[in-house]
């Protein structure tokens, strides 16, 4: 997959892969591998590295004062489930990552933190209790 930006003098390719011929483009920065590369006249002339992967390419999920309530939505969108709780959420704010690949995992950080029992009813149903 892959995303195109362009301001006044370049344009910018965001991609994954890199099974592409480069032509008329002038920059292209490689998220994957953490590189930036600048073309001239289809050649490339410059490298430079980058400080650190985007959250989303590292299989996490921000969060930044979030709620328990938003927390359950993006862990509900992102696998696919089902999550209720048998009390009222509280409002405290949570600021950190969690893994978008591991649900378990994600449950038990949330649980930890707030303090709760997870009960997987099935695959796609879950159920947040207080401890």
């Amino acid at each position: 997959s892959y995303f195109i930006k362009k301001d006044e003098k370049y344009f910018y390719l965001y991609f994954s892969k890199i099974p592409l011929e480069f032509k008329e483009v002038k920059s292209v920065e490689m998220i994957e591998q953490l590189e930036k590369i600048s073309f001239e006249n289809g050649n490339p002339i410059q490298t430079s590295h980058q400080a650190q992967k985007p959250d989303w390419l590292q299989h996490l999920i921000a969060f930044d004062h979030d709620n328990l309530a938003k927390i359950i939505k993006e862990i509900e969108q992102n696998y696919a489930v089902k999550i209720t709780a048998n009390f009222e959420l509280p409002m405290d704010q949570f600021t950190g990552k969690i893994p978008s690949n591991d649900l378990d995992t994600a449950l038990q950080s949330i649980a930890t933190i707030y303090a709760l029992n997870v009960v997987k009813v099935d695959s796609k149903n879950i159920i947040f209790t207080k401890k």
